[in-house]
């Protein structure tokens, strides 16, 4: 999917946290809530982070020890590859056009693979 380039609707996975607004999903300049030591916060790479898919979304929880906090949701953004990269493994950036809230991201964390996220890039083409 990322070498189809980067104007091509695609669907994405988040775990987006319950202490700021969803609507922030749709702002491709929103802050990480963490800066790397060699970066400004005004130069962070454009788009929001999130996973290509469900497994790359666990693996990356269990990679960086992700602490999901009561009220987290499950989020699938659908949106364009950001052409900035995502400095964590597994993680790329996005340019969200729209999201939809899955369920709760402990549930899904713990059940894995309870909710199921229907692929509906076909509606995209």
């Amino acid at each position: 999917m990322i070498s189809s380039g980067y104007h091509k609707y695609m669907n994405f996975v988040r775990i987006h946290s319950a202490s700021e607004s969803l609507e922030t999903l749709l702002n491709p300049a929103r802050r990480d809530g963490w800066v790397a030591s060699d970066e400004k916060a005004e130069s962070q790479p454009r788009g929001i982070s999130c996973c290509l898919e469900e497994d790359d979304l666990r693996s990356y929880v269990r990679m960086y020890s992700m602490a999901i906090q009561p009220g987290d949701v499950l989020v699938r953004l659908v949106g364009r590859l950001s052409a900035d990269r995502d400095r964590d493994q597994g993680a790329v950036r996005a340019i969200v056009e729209s999201y939809e809230v899955i369920g709760d991201a402990r549930d899904w964390f713990s059940h894995e693979g309870q909710f199921e996220i229907v692929d509906d890039e076909d509606e995209f083409n």
